[in-house]
């Protein structure tokens, strides 16, 4: 049986006998970032994004290349690295802190990734 996927989206390509080609990445440590980061060009703006219940983001700083950017979350500056993303969607995060932003058409979200919360949603430039 041969499948077919119609999706420019990075997946996991899996054998015959189910088992992992060597796309996957150990955990705890993050994907390095392909060559093909960004397939959708979804754009990611420098300045501020409103969020939900008032809280907002700072994105104040994005490299020409998209592969780091610079946030600002409370009262401090958190220097995010791009990382491989499954969805297609922008993925940059701080190993330090355990921040994570996460852009979509439309919309993005902080979160915590050590606390397995959300910090801001449905953010907007």
């Amino acid at each position: 049986m041969t499948t077919y996927t119609y999706s420019d989206a990075p997946v996991a390509v899996r054998r015959a006998d189910g088992q992992n080609a060597g796309r996957d990445v150990p955990a705890g440590r993050p994907a390095a970032v392909p060559a093909g980061f960004n397939p959708y060009r979804i754009a990611m703006p420098a300045g501020a994004y409103r969020c939900e219940l008032g809280r907002s983001v700072q994105v104040r700083d994005v490299s020409a290349d998209m592969r780091t950017a610079v946030l600002r979350w409370g009262s401090r500056d958190y220097t995010l690295q791009a990382v491989h993303a499954r969805s297609g969607a922008l993925r940059y995060e701080d190993a330090n802190s355990g921040l994570a932003w996460i852009v979509i058409p439309g919309t993005s979200m902080l979160l915590d990734t050590r606390e397995g919360q959300r910090l801001a949603n449905a953010c907007r430039a």
